[in-house]
């Protein structure tokens, strides 16, 4: 989930009552927190109304609700991705691997390949929870 852009929106709300959510995205995966701590989905509803975001829940308070949008499709190849570069190299070791399965759909390097970018996108995440937890600048691993 961290791999994804992310908004993040403070409500105060009142219970059962439709409130507007500011955050530009329609197309997210929302997760709500409350007094640091994860808000069950269960308790809250997100819907569309036309082009707004609205969302109810079921008690009164203050509400932070982070919406997970994924990074829009690139028009080619000379562009850069608009993900966090702890994933870059990750993305690198995947597209290696597709290259090498477009002629062989069982090639060993391309097996190989495809568990590094398995194991670098779980450190990129695993850095990322870690960073945002010291609120610090994630560095970017440098090519090998």
């Amino acid at each position: 989930m961290t791999a994804c852009i992310t908004a993040q929106e403070t409500i105060t709300a009142e219970p059962e009552k439709w409130v507007e959510v500011g955050i530009d995205n329609n197309r997210g995966v929302y997760k709500v927190t409350k007094n640091g701590r994860e808000y069950d989905a269960a308790y809250y509803s997100v819907k569309l109304e036309g082009e707004k975001t609205v969302i109810k829940f079921a008690d009164k308070g203050e509400f932070t609700v982070h919406a997970y949008v994924p990074a829009p499709i690139l028009p080619s190849l000379s562009v850069a991705p608009q993900l966090n570069p702890a994933y870059h190299q990750a993305l690198v070791k995947y597209v290696a691997a597709k290259k090498r399965f477009a002629t062989n759909r069982r090639d060993p390097v391309g097996m190989d390949l495809m568990a590094e970018f398995y194991r670098l996108a779980d450190d990129a995440d695993d850095t990322i929870k870690r960073m945002k937890k010291k609120n610090a600048r994630i560095p970017a691993r440098p090519f090998r």
